[in-house]
């Protein structure tokens, strides 16, 4: 259980976990490495922009992380059947981010995390994949972004020590520059 002063954000972006009461998660294991990770993105142009021409190097790290996937989250395949349980205990105030066109994980699931959570509200963006972070990066941190400002706003008051922390699953959004790409 967390402690009563951790006052987090929390931002779930195309989240497996849940299993969908409409759809199903998309099988990894019976498509090649390159179909599943293109199967992320709504425009395949924008899979082009980040990953480029795919080398071996790239195939064989998605293999490994597939790998460690199928054993972290196989039984069931990709959900937790004790999750929507837990979810009703979570304080905090939670982002879900759905891509429209996400061929991964059906929108129903996000739905469903914004039910389960109670201070949950679910964005959907708009021209994206499951991969929205990567393919719509201002969007998705601009979801980000609202939601705090909203919550600023509910509390009157400021954040105090942390700042001005944006919901940090989205700060990955910000290594993305404009072209795209991953910034090292």
């Amino acid at each position: 259980m967390a402690p009563r002063e951790f006052h987090h954000r929390l931002v779930l972006v195309g989240a497996m976990g849940l299993k969908p009461p409409e759809g199903d998660i998309f099988d990894q294991a019976i498509v090649s490495y390159l179909d599943y990770a293109r199967a992320g993105f709504h425009d395949q142009q924008a899979f082009t922009r980040i990953y480029g021409d795919v080398t071996t190097d790239q195939l064989v790290d998605w293999d490994l992380c597939r790998e460690m996937c199928f054993r972290i989250a196989w039984k069931p395949y990709m959900y937790s059947q004790t999750l929507p349980h837990l979810l009703g205990g979570v304080r905090a105030p939670a982002l879900i981010v759905w891509g429209d066109d996400d061929k991964v994980v059906p929108k129903s699931a996000g739905e469903s995390y914004a039910a389960l959570l109670p201070k949950a509200r679910l964005v959907t963006v708009q021209a994206a994949g499951h991969c929205v972070e990567m393919e719509q990066a201002g969007r998705a941190r601009y979801a980000g972004q609202r939601l705090h400002r909203r919550e600023l706003a509910d509390r009157r008051a400021t954040i105090g020590q942390g700042g001005n922390h944006v919901c940090h699953v989205l700060h990955r959004a910000a290594d993305v520059d404009l072209s795209g790409r991953y910034r090292a």
